[in-house]
């Protein structure tokens, strides 16, 4: 977010001598909303938040102008390089690699696990700002979801979450237009095989791409070190003074490690002041460096080690759930011994080691018991997940990758209720291109399992809507809502019959889909959010019957009901100011009809949007021919042409939905 806004709104607060919590009392934004504006936390601020504090604040003129340009300078967000370790050795690969990075170019680092893949790749990264000036994303690959991955490069890239689409194809478009005039590195961690690198393949012209994988026959080979840089990491590990000492063993050491250097770190970090290589060659004889290094661990740490396999990632409180105990110190011990990264991330072939050690060792019950503390935390942290403060994009939640394992593991141990109050929260954040279909399976059937017919017909609608939305499949979405009515009470029931009616559209069956929506809209009376949303759907279905009369009042009392909810973000009203443009228009009322699609413009660019404000604004170019306003309307046209990509493609879309007409 601009700092100029959150320097003006200090200064205006100031000056009208307001707290936060009175500003908030006077202009109905939150206090977090306010507070995170004066911090420049927010990434972009609705505009009717803006206009909301501005009256508050009673600013005009050139203030007021200012206040309010300040809002839309957010500027472009660029990747974060990632912070580079120190690289022994690998002079020549790091030379070859930096020499083949040239924009456009794919390089593949393939080598055995522990060779130092990731290391070389963000060590490359960080010589090559100049290269890529729009910074290098960094994506950790295993065992992600592409869906999950691609939302990860947008954020990256600081594109809005708001209004993403929620299937693969739609964000694969998305983020290849983002990435189209983007002269940045891509780097993608950890691939699992060249099918799951595929889909993140979307970088432009100006732009290059690394892949870190195991399972490759081409590309840049990055094997053991050399003996002299294996000695020169093991001096750095426990001194050169010892490694001098034992100059001979030194070498016996360093060859037993395979000169990997995951291996030398692991073996180097666990190697006490009073332990010799000698001795240290002579356990490497026996066992390989990884077992050497786990056995000289501590009873407490190792048992942290083993137990950390369980969770999808590690904090000291998740640490402390897995072993019942204070294991801030063991973690840093396991950092500094080269088990753990200093984020506490677990190399896969650590990982691999300690799940094979906690099935060997571990007491099934104790197990258990931890793996059940562990899920109650991570579920309470999804359910405690608060939305991102006012804006008109909203925040990717945290957790996202391990919420179907989580929600998963929570119904195998019976957790079903804290299974259920996650899945609500998680409700929050259907805007987000995640699993939806599975996480509201999962939560059906655990509302099952408790015999709570509310939350399963709530989750049951939600169900519907996923399969709707993510695989288009409407038919089956109806049998569910169907199943949902049948189970409900009150409001949701027709919640249920809504959402039916919208399916039943879906399957060109209008006529059934108002009647549903009809007879659900009598069961929502006193829901004001959930009627206002119902009566607009009925709207626009009349409008597809052609019965625009009966739908402009219902459509006006849509906009009227957004107006006065400060909760309602503006790209949700936008869209309904333009359904009630379109029903102007096709009564052929154009004055209020352009009028109607100006201020939907402006807010859709207000919320930087600028393919939703370009179809706005053909809208209005078609209302001024009406009007025989020819001169405003060329004018219009021109000025959108100045933007081609937007400008263009809401023209094609416009087009094939037949409409409108943009001729004289």
């Amino acid at each position: 977010m601009s700092t100029e806004l959150a320097e003006l709104l200090r200064h205006h607060r100031s000056t009208a001598g307001l707290t936060q919590a009175e500003l908030a009392d006077r202009s109905g934004v939150s206090l977090r909303a306010i507070s995170d504006l004066e911090r420049a936390q927010a990434l972009r601020p609705q505009q009717r938040t803006i206009d909301a504090l501005a009256d508050a604040l009673a600013l005009g003129g050139e203030p007021l102008d200012r206040f309010r340009r300040s809002a839309r300078t957010a500027p472009p967000r660029k990747a974060t390089t990632p912070r580079a370790h120190g690289l022994v050795g690998r002079e020549q690969e790091l030379a070859d690699l930096i020499d083949y990075l040239t924009p456009g170019a794919v390089a593949v680092l393939y080598g055995p696990a522990g060779s130092g893949k990731t290391a070389l790749a963000v060590h490359a990264a960080s010589k090559l700002r100049d290269r890529f000036p729009d910074g290098v994303v960094r994506l950790d690959m295993a065992g992600r979801d592409p869906v999950v991955l691609l939302g990860h490069v947008l954020d990256a890239l600081g594109a809005q979450v708001r209004n993403r689409p929620l299937d693969l194809p739609g964000l694969t478009a998305l983020c290849r237009r983002e990435l189209r005039d983007r002269r940045l590195l891509l780097v993608l961690d950890h691939a699992e095989d060249e099918a799951q690198t595929r889909p993140l393949l979307l970088h432009g012209p100006g732009s290059a791409v690394v892949v870190t994988t195991r399972r490759a026959t081409s590309g840049f080979a990055v094997g053991p070190l050399t003996e002299f840089d294996a000695i020169t990491l093991l001096a750095r590990m426990i001194g050169q003074d010892r490694v001098t000492a034992e100059s001979a063993a030194a070498r016996h050491v360093v060859n037993l490690c395979g000169r990997l250097p995951l291996a030398l770190r692991l073996v180097g970090g666990t190697m006490a002041p009073q332990w010799t290589l000698a001795g240290t060659a002579g356990q490497l004889a026996n066992e390989p460096a990884l077992v050497v290094a786990y056995r000289r661990l501590d009873p407490t740490t190792a048992l942290v080690l083993r137990r950390l396999t369980l969770a999808p990632v590690v904090d000291v409180e998740i640490a402390a759930a897995l072993t019942d105990t204070v294991a801030a110190e063991a973690l840093d011990r396991l950092v500094s011994a080269g088990f753990l990264d200093s984020r506490y991330r677990m190399p896969s072939l650590v990982r691999e080691f300690a799940a094979v050690r906690l099935r060997a060792e571990g007491d099934a019950g104790a197990v258990r018991g931890s793996e059940t503390r562990l899920t109650r935390l991570l579920l309470s942290r999804i359910a405690d997940t608060p939305r991102s403060s006012e804006s008109a994009t909203f925040a990717r939640p945290p957790g996202q990758e391990w919420w179907t394992r989580t929600l998963h593991t929570g119904i195998r141990l019976g957790l079903h209720t804290e299974v259920l109050a996650a899945v609500t929260a998680l409700h929050r954040y259907t805007h987000v291109p995640a699993r939806w279909t599975e996480v509201f399976t999962l939560a059906a059937d655990a509302a099952r399992a408790i015999d709570d017919t509310a939350a399963e017909a709530a989750n049951l609608n939600n169900l519907g809507w996923a399969i709707r939305t993510l695989e288009n499949r409407s038919d089956s979405a109806i049998r569910l809502h169907q199943k949902a009515y049948r189970i409900a009470e009150g409001a949701e029931k027709g919640w249920s019959l809504l959402h039916r009616g919208i399916a039943e559209y879906q399957s060109c069956r209008t006529e059934i889909a108002l009647a549903s929506v009809e007879s659900g809209i009598g069961y929502l009376a006193g829901t004001s959010l959930r009627l206002t949303m119902a009566q607009s759907v009925r709207a626009r279905l009349l409008d597809v019957l052609g019965r625009h009369s009966e739908a402009l009042p219902v459509h006006r009392d849509a906009v009227d009901t957004l107006r006065l909810d400060l909760d309602c973000d503006t790209p949700t009203l936008a869209g309904a100011i333009v359904r009630l443009g379109s029903c102007l228009a096709a009564l052929r009322l154009w004055p209020e009809a352009c009028a109607t699609f100006r201020e939907s413009a402006r807010l859709f660019a207000a919320a930087d949007m600028p393919l939703d404000a370009a179809h706005s604004r053909l809208r209005m170019v078609s209302a001024l021919f009406h009007l025989g306003r020819t001169a405003d309307a060329e004018e219009q046209l021109a000025d959108l042409r100045t933007r081609p990509l937007p400008f263009h493609r809401a023209l094609t879309e416009l087009h094939a939905a037949g409409g409108p007409d943009l001729t004289p």
